[in-house]
């Protein structure tokens, strides 16, 4: 018997919309779930880390958007692919993001979070991780102009990772659900 393979997929934009830059993950959520295909969750987080792995529990595809803070230029995209559960037999680990996702104001962050889903087991099929490097991360509501259009690249190199998936389970035989759009205000009125 073939074991099942899970075909929800997952955003989650995490961060916190008050903190300036700290909200580009929620920004690029917002954004995301207007162009959303049928079939794919859109969720907004703090961060928290036992939060995240409960949000993404047996979700086959996920993508995770924050904001980060490593040094790089504000704007900077930073993406990683989580590739792959613990396995158990041979010790390896997966692919994990660097430190960069770590150490974070969240109580534990989504660092932690990868590297305590990978220990039991429950890390998403494919994992795929958006970093945007921050400016400013006081108090506020506006994103700094870098990070404003580092989320309309987020966005659509995200929209582009599903549809990629999308395919990609079609290609595989695996059921994809997808919605049609009404055209009829394009049709000419019968008499």
């Amino acid at each position: 018997m073939a074991a099942r393979i899970p075909v929800q997929r997952l955003v989650i934009g995490i961060g916190n919309e008050f903190r300036q830059d700290d909200g580009a993950g929620i920004a690029a959520a917002r954004r995301l779930r207007h162009q959303a295909p049928a079939g794919v969750t859109v969720l907004e987080r703090s961060g928290e880390g036992t939060g995240l792995m409960a949000a993404w529990q047996g979700a086959g595809f996920a993508i995770v958007v924050d904001a980060v803070s490593s040094g790089a230029d504000p704007g900077t995209i930073h993406r990683f692919e989580v590739t792959g559960p613990l396995a158990a037999d041979t010790g390896s680990r997966p692919r994990q993001p660097p430190r960069i996702f770590r150490g974070t104001s969240h109580q534990i962050g989504l660092g932690e979070a990868i590297d305590l889903a990978a220990a039991i087991g429950a890390l998403p099929e494919r994992l795929v991780i958006y970093g945007v490097e921050g400016r400013a991360f006081g108090e506020g509501i506006v994103l700094s102009p870098e990070v404003a259009r580092a989320v309309e690249d987020v966005v659509a190199r995200m929209a582009e990772d599903i549809g990629r998936e999308c395919e990609g389970r079609l290609a595989r035989g695996q059921r994809v659900h997808r919605t049609r759009r009404s055209t009829a205000s394009a049709r000419p009125a019968s008499s």
